[in-house]
């Protein structure tokens, strides 16, 4: 199959990019050049780390400088061309940006709605008739930030485009089931990553070492009962691939765990491997009882981008995906202490993406 790809450079983009070549598809990606490379180079750069593929994969797989929030996806006439001749079977449209900071509302938007209209413009224009495009299951979330927001306004762009179309909703993407292995350190890294680097001061000011047991005295409020829904990459790469190859047939499917772990069970799991405790989770009305009220407030801060995932409960159904894939459909592996413990590690060890 000839697929013409957006976000191949992406956490979720480029394991899925490794998949399709790695099944023998045909992949044009539409790249964004970045710190002095081209679109090209990025992709080839992460084609030579693909485990197991071998030199005739460049074969299978080019890429053309684009930028989706421009006329055309900033193609010129010349790339244009080369894409006709691609002819594609699908697009498969993951390019998003996934912040959820108000302020950088405008550039969320551009991104995930105009690049969306854009890139069902130029699939219209190739002659493209299918269009696989890659949301977010939390769009149910009562659109809580602007990256909900946009993805559902996105969602609904696809739905008018007149192209038959599949809409994934996948849920919160974490390291891979086996390994922890990760390209990127947002969603669930991000909730962690502020208890990770308030660790070591707390430590150097109580004089203990590296792997001592660090207390930071802060409530985390958590709706009774909250789930939180957690898939590895892996399996998501792997449904999202069976999904593009099928026909697209206008419907919405919820890539999601059927069983999803307790918002305090994960936190609670994923602190305990992070050697921090009196950490307090529940549905706290107010923070009388904090040890350390300025500690509190940074945390507070810190987090108020993540409480509507953990304050309030969300049931997703992935009913949609096992009637759509059937037979294709794979299970998924259960979250516990241990996988937390590796995923948790696993950013920790690469800084949460500097090395």
């Amino acid at each position: 199959m000839n697929i013409l790809m957006t976000g191949a450079t992406g956490t979720v983009g480029k394991p899925l990019l490794k998949e399709l070549l790695g099944m023998g598809h045909y992949v044009y990606c539409l790249a964004r050049p970045k710190d002095e490379q081209s679109g090209w180079d990025r992709i080839a750069n992460q084609i030579i780390d693909l485990e197991n593929l071998g030199k005739n994969h460049y074969n299978h797989c080019a890429a053309i400088d684009s930028d989706v929030t421009q006329v055309n996806c900033g193609l010129s006439a010349t790339s244009l061309e080369l894409l006709h001749a691609f002819n594609p079977d699908v697009v498969l449209h993951l390019a998003a940006d996934v912040r959820m900071d108000t302020k950088r509302e405008a550039e969320i938007r551009s991104a995930n709605i105009l690049g969306t209209v854009n890139v069902l413009a130029l699939a219209r224009a190739l002659g493209v008739k299918n269009i696989h495009y890659v949301s977010t299951a939390y769009v149910e979330n009562g659109r809580s930030n602007p990256y909900e927001i946009s993805k559902l306004e996105a969602e609904q762009a696809v739905k008018d485009s007149g192209l038959n179309h599949t809409i994934s909703r996948i849920s919160i993407v974490v390291g891979d089931s086996k390994t922890g292995e990760i390209g990127g350190f947002t969603g669930y890294y991000g909730f962690f990553k502020p208890f990770v680097m308030m660790a070591p001061a707390i430590r150097e000011a109580a004089n203990s070492r590296l792997y001592d047991w660090v207390k930071i005295p802060v409530n985390i409020k958590v709706a009774e009962g909250a789930k939180l829904n957690l898939i590895p990459i892996d399996w998501a790469v792997k449904m999202l691939a069976k999904i593009t190859l099928l026909p697209q047939v206008n419907r919405t499917l919820h890539v999601v765990h059927p069983n999803p772990p307790l918002v305090a069970d994960v936190i609670r799991d994923t602190l305990n491997a992070l050697r921090i405790e009196g950490v307090k989770i529940g549905d706290f009305t107010d923070s009388s009882d904090v040890n350390n009220e300025q500690m509190q407030a940074v945390y507070d801060r810190v987090m108020a981008i993540f409480e509507p995932y953990v304050a309030k409960t969300l049931e997703l159904d992935d009913s949609s995906l096992r009637e759509f894939l059937a037979d294709e459909y794979e299970s998924l592996p259960e979250f516990n202490a241990e996988t937390f413990s590796r995923l948790i590690n696993y950013a920790v060890q690469h800084k949460f993406g500097k090395e």
